[in-house]
């Protein structure tokens, strides 16, 4: 528990009728809520691995928790405090079903097959059958394990396991290192962005990560996140943009322009990525003596 995170034991009745909707009347306006099946793996593992050269060892970082990939390699790169949010409260689950997986595997080869286990057997109804689940079932907190029977039981997905795991890979010296700095779940804000803000307070970060967001916003409700945004950016900080397209959409583009571009306390780098698909980084550094309150 932190002073983020108060994980609740979830009405799983009000998330089995949610679910069955947005399932049944699948729109991306709509799908992305509360209860949305996460991803047992992510596709920006190579955005991941970038952004080991922009954190320091003691980094803060505020992170989207999506698979847990997210939180999980910032911390194996040396961030300190590592926070994350989610409108889905799936990402936490499987976030801690990982770090249950950390404690429970001495080697990264056992950790990696569990994962790639668990992205084959996350259909409703096998999800409980995961190859040596009950090694990790043991880590959870009774919140968790319910929320996985349960679902489960009465066949609604709490994961998808649509993406490929046969590049996923944890180095043994760096999955040792990771084992040793996540003990526990990462404070989590079960928020959308919009909310966001307000539920930081004011709380900075060195890092922020936000990735394919902006991509489902309505384009007029793009320039009041990012605002709010900069307040909760150190000097020499930077907040990285993930979009899921050859070119970024060209209101995510030019409101980032907007907001950011002429203001002297911020430099832009767009850069294009393509690895694992096609993506465009957008990564907007704070200046280190910028006087933005």
């Amino acid at each position: 528990m932190n002073q983020y995170t108060k994980e609740p034991i979830p009405n799983l009745a009000e998330a089995v009728q949610t679910v069955t909707r947005l399932l049944t009347h699948f729109d991306t306006k709509t799908f992305y809520s509360e209860y949305t099946p996460q991803m047992v793996t992510t596709n920006e593992l190579s955005h991941i691995y970038n952004l080991k050269q922009h954190i320091k060892p003691g980094a803060s970082v505020l992170t989207v928790g999506g698979s847990g990939e997210q939180p999980l390699f910032c911390k194996m790169y040396g961030a300190d405090n590592v926070v994350t949010f989610d409108v889905s409260y799936n990402s936490y689950l499987l976030t801690s079903v990982k770090i249950a997986a950390l404690q429970a595997f001495d080697k990264n080869t056992d950790y990696e097959k569990f994962v790639y286990d668990l992205s084959h057997y996350c259909k409703p109804g096998q999800l409980m059958d995961t190859p040596k689940l009950n090694y990790v079932m043991p880590y959870l907190t009774y919140a968790q394990k319910n929320h996985l029977r349960y679902t489960d039981e009465i066949g609604i997905p709490v994961f998808l396991g649509d993406i490929s795991c046969d590049f996923y890979c944890i180095p043994q010296q760096q999955y040792e290192i990771l084992r040793q700095s996540v003990k526990s779940p990462f404070p989590f804000i079960w928020t959308n962005i919009l909310d966001l803000d307000k539920k930081l307070g004011d709380d900075k970060f060195d890092i922020l990560y936000y990735s394919n967001i902006l991509s489902f916003l309505e384009p007029q409700k793009i320039a009041p996140v990012l605002e709010s945004t900069k307040k909760h950016i150190n000097p020499r900080g930077s907040l990285f943009l993930l979009s899921e397209f050859n070119e970024p959409k060209p209101a995510i583009m030019n409101t980032v322009r907007d907001v950011f571009e002429n203001a002297s306390d911020w430099n832009i780098d767009f850069k294009h990525a393509r690895k694992f698909g096609d993506f465009h980084d957008i990564i907007i550094k704070r200046c280190q003596n910028s006087n933005y309150r």
